[in-house]
């Protein structure tokens, strides 16, 4: 059985994923956007590379693309 501190270990875990995520995205996006590379294609490349949906790509490129 988990204890509350392996419960709390497991949240802050995730949540440390989930922020290294968004920077490798947003470095993702900046990267793409340095070499020229279209919004469409970029948000295709997003979508396969992080494994997200359709609607997360273009939320994080409506968010980050400058």
């Amino acid at each position: 059985m988990c204890t509350l501190f392996d419960e709390i270990a497991k949240e802050g875990e995730l949540k440390g994923e989930l922020k290294g995520e968004l920077k490798g995205i947003r470095a993702f996006i900046s990267l793409c956007q340095e070499l020229a590379i279209p919004y469409q294609a970029t948000q295709d490349h997003l979508m396969e590379k992080f494994s997200i949906s359709n609607n997360d790509a273009k939320k994080y490129l409506d968010q980050y693309w400058k």
